[in-house]
C-alpha cells in the first residue's frame, strides 16, 4: 500500500513539473523476439551451453530483476550472470538469488561509471 501512495505522489509531482526542461534520459531499447534470438545465436557460437533470457521485471531500489524465458533447471542459486542491452553492450553482473518455476531472481551489482542498471527488455547471459 505504501508503494501505491509513493507512486501516486511521484506521478502528481511529475505532472506539476512536466513542462520544465528535464535532463536527457537514457533511451532503453527493449529486446524483441528477433533480438533475443540474435543474441542467443551469437552467444551459442561462443559457448554452446550459454543461456540468454530477457529481464521481465525490475525493482531498481532493491537492485533486483526477474529473468524469464530460460530453462530454470539449468541455473543454480549463487550463479553469476551478466547483463547486456539489445545491442550486446555490457551493463552489470549479478547473482541468482532465487529460482521460481519459470523465472530467476537476480541481484545485480551497482553499475560502473558510464554504465546503467538492467531494465525490462535487457538480457541476462550465462556462459560457462
Amino acid at each position: 500500500m505504501n508503494r501505491m501512495r509513493v507512486c501516486t505522489a511521484v506521478l502528481a509531482g511529475l505532472m506539476l513539473i512536466g513542462c520544465r526542461t528535464q535532463p536527457k534520459a537514457q533511451v532503453v531499447v527493449a529486446a524483441d523476439d528477433s533480438a533475443i534470438a540474435r543474441v542467443r545465436e551469437s552467444f551459442k557460437r561462443i559457448d554452446p551451453e550459454s543461456q540468454v533470457g530477457p529481464v521481465i521485471a525490475a525493482v531498481p531500489e532493491d537492485r533486483l530483476v526477474a529473468v524469464g524465458d530460460v530453462p530454470v533447471k539449468e541455473f543454480t542459486v549463487g550463479e553469476l550472470l551478466m547483463f547486456v542491452d539489445s545491442d550486446q553492450n555490457p551493463l552489470v553482473s549479478g547473482t541468482v538469488t532465487q529460482i521460481t518455476g519459470d523465472a530467476l531472481h537476480v541481484r545485480y551489482d551497482p553499475p560502473a561509471a558510464g554504465r546503467r542498471v538492467p531494465n525490462v527488455g535487457d538480457l541476462a547471459v550465462k556462459v560457462k
